[in-house]
Order: structure tokens, then sequence, then C-alpha cells
């Protein structure tokens, strides 16, 4: 068209159709939001993004491996989405992952967040050595340290008999410790915590209580009591100290003349057996151990047993100072002997026939 009028018209060739121009999804984060987000606990952590597309799009928020998020509060328009969770704390820590999506594509962000807080429980607490006066523990660190680095753990025992725990340790500063100084035959609770700046975390505490106990010393000197043509009685006292948890039974175990191996011959309550079924005329040896339910004490052999003293007092056996005994003979031998080796020594022999 111009002043003189209106021209011939240009048609346009084929058919076409109205509809939305379609775009892709877009978003635009903040640059804070690309660092990571920290944040003390107790807080409110807000995550907001603005998005675009045509249609516009789906927007979903997702957790580490694509866990869902339960604690947020989460508002999509057409041109935003936001996510709030609020009184954060360590276990709101991770990796937020936010999906947009149309029908021309989809596009996802992650956002890393860090809560400021005390750490949560050590992992795999256990008790690797039990003795009748104390129990090893073993740990391994938290799975969330709070944000910033553990710097010591606390150790507490607790008697089964009370409710409250005491500390034992208040700064151990590696995944072990051994609590000594314990009650014999009592039943203790451990439990550990760590701690960081922000405070102490959350205790892991063992499930069953542990009783402080050892296997048994050797039974006392064995007598024999009787012998016949096919039986033997035995009879033997109890050992000097029982590891803190009564003694249930002693295994008696028997050797023919002439073969390496000890078999088992009974196992009984009291501190007496008979053996029966033994062949007339072959020689036999026997031992007796002690058990309680913490295991077997070494055991004591019938024969005779050889104790040196020096000077009226038990000898004791150092790196310089070794004793060998055999069937037939005892050797003392003394390195390097010095000035503080005088003295008068004295060799005992016992056996079921006297002293």
């Amino acid at each position: 068209m111009n002043s003189e009028g209106v021209g011939e018209a240009a048609f346009i060739p084929g058919n076409p159709k109205a509809e939305d121009r379609l775009l892709p999804p877009e978003m635009d984060v903040d640059a804070e939001l690309r660092k990571v987000v920290s944040l003390r606990a107790c807080c409110t952590l807000r995550l907001f993004v603005p998005i675009r597309g045509r249609p516009a799009p789906q927007a979903k928020w997702s957790k580490g491996d694509g866990e869902p998020i339960e604690r947020a509060t989460i508002d999509s328009t057409s041109s935003y989405t936001s996510l709030v969770i609020e009184n954060v704390n360590r276990f709101d820590s991770g990796k937020y992952n936010l999906t947009i999506e149309n029908s021309s594509g989809s596009k996802t962000v992650t956002v890393q967040v860090r809560v400021l807080d005390t750490p949560s429980a050590p992992q795999n607490l256990k008790i690797t050595s039990v003795t009748n006066e104390a129990v090893t523990l073993t740990w391994d660190p938290p799975m969330n340290d709070g944000g910033v680095k553990i710097k010591n753990y606390i150790v507490e025992k607790r008697e089964s008999t009370r409710k409250a725990y005491a500390t034992v340790k208040a700064n151990c500063h590696n995944t072990s410790f051994t609590v000594d100084q314990l009650l014999e035959g009592c039943n203790y609770y451990f439990r550990v915590l760590a701690e960081n700046e922000y405070g102490i975390g959350l205790p892991i505490e063992t499930p069953e209580s542990v009783k402080v106990s050892e296997k048994p010393q050797p039974p006392g000197k064995i007598t024999l009591k009787d012998v016949t043509k096919n039986s033997v009685t035995l009879s033997w006292e109890k050992p000097e100290h029982d590891g803190g948890s009564r003694v249930g039974c002693y295994v008696v175990e028997i050797q023919p003349k002439g073969v390496d191996k000890w078999t088992q011959a009974t196992i009984v309550k009291d501190t007496e057996a008979t053996i029966s079924g033994l062949n007339a005329g072959e020689e036999y040896m026997f031992r007796v151990a002690a058990k309680n339910e913490k295991g077997t004490s070494d055991p004591r052999q019938i024969g005779p047993t050889i104790a040196w003293t020096k000077d009226g007092a038990p000898l004791k056996f150092t790196t310089r100072v070794n004793i060998h005994n055999t069937t037939t003979h005892t050797t003392l031998s003394i390195k390097e002997a010095a000035s503080d080796d005088i003295g008068m020594y004295t060799i005992t022999a016992t056996n079921s026939a006297g002293k």
C-alpha cells in the first residue's frame, strides 16, 4: 500500500500452522550456587533458580544419587523453582540435583551443600581384645564429619548395673583405645563419640555388654587316684585363677606312648574323671585343661613339674636368664653373668608321688 492505493497481493505458499515456538529449557544459576553452599546447623537452606523454556519446563529436585528429599518445601512456576529446608542438620549436607525438562530437551545442575554441625556417630565399633582387666575397642570415622575435620574421639564406659556413662578418655586421637583398670568379672557397655569444632556428635554403642574376663589358668596339680587294667581315675586342683569367668568344664586328653597326637578322652564339670577302655599293659599320658566362656586354658600334664627359685623368690625369666625343661633334664642358662646373679638357686621337682 502506498499513497496511490493497495497493490496486488502476493500469496504465501503452503499451509502455515499456528503453534507456540519451542525453546529448550534454560536456568540462571547464581554464582554462589556454583560454589559450595555452607551454612550452620539450625539455619534455613534456600536454593532459588530462575528457569525458562517453551513449553514451560517441569522442575524436579533430588539428592545424591536420585534419592527423594523428604523435609524440603519445593515451589516451582514457569519462571522459577525453589527448595527450602528449615532447621538444617548434618544429614542435610550433600549434592542437590535440579533437573528441568520440556518437550524440547532437559538440563541438570548440581548444588553442593555443606551443613556445619557436630559429627554423626562413628562406624563399626568392635571389641578386638578382652582380658580380665581391660577391653580394646576399634572403630571407623563417622560417615559425616559435620563439614569440618574431626578433632578427637571420646570413649565412655558403663557398668551394666548402672544407667549413666563415665568418660574414660576425652581426647583420643586414634580410632582404637584400650580401656583398662576394669573390675574383673563385671559386665560393661562402651560407646564412642566424635568431636569437631562445633561440638560432640552422636554416639555409637556396643549392642551387648562385655564381660571382663579371659581364659582361665591351667588346672592345678593332677593326682593319679586309681588305676585298673583298663581304666584310670584322675583328680586335679582348680586353677589358681578362673580368668574372671566361672570354669564351666574340664577337658581331659589322652596320648598313648609312642603316639604324637593328643585326643580328647572326656569332658567333665567336676575336678575328677575316670577314663575307661584302656588296653592292659599299655602306657598313657594324660593332660587336663580348664574351660570358661572366654576360652580354654593351656593344659596341665600329669608328671613332674619344675620350679626354680633364687634366694627363696621365683626366678625371673628375661632375655638373659632362660630355663629349658625336658622329661629328663632341667637347664638354667644365664648369659653374661654379673654380681646380681649371685645367690642361692633352688630346684623343686613335683609329681603325683611327692616333691
